[in-house]
């Protein structure tokens, strides 16, 4: 079962752990992750675990604005490892594929900075 560990600035780090194999990531209400910012489209990024493989990928939902995995524009299906790390609009996403504790706040992460340049995702975003 899939754990996403969400930080944003500001606000308390929230854990979600996730039952089955697909996970919707947006602003709408109908999504399993709940992004709240108008930066993030309704429907904004889909986690699926592939059935060929039975490897977790991350797929953006549109070409523009497509989040950052591992610090690379995952402006197409990208896999994702064991403690990946997905920036949404201005949401840093932790994945934990395993079992285990919730994820603590990472000591970089409260200076981190990740940036997607306009020209190559559609999105520009600051972490800091």
């Amino acid at each position: 079962m899939p754990r996403f560990t969400l930080y944003r600035l500001g606000v308390a780090p929230e854990t979600i752990d996730v039952d089955g194999e697909r996970v919707t990531f947006g602003r709408d209400v109908s999504c399993d992750v709940v992004l709240q910012t108008p930066a993030c489209s309704r429907l904004h990024a889909v986690v699926e675990r592939r059935a060929g493989d039975g490897r977790w990928v991350i797929s953006p939902v549109r070409e523009r604005n497509p989040g950052v995995v591992d610090g690379l524009c995952g402006s197409e299906t990208t896999p994702l490892r064991n403690g990946a790390e997905i920036q949404l609009s201005d949401y840093l996403v932790h994945v934990g594929l395993h079992a285990g504790p919730p994820a603590e706040l990472p000591p970089w992460l409260q200076s981190y900075s990740a940036r997607c340049s306009e020209d190559e995702c559609g999105w520009e975003g600051e972490w800091t």
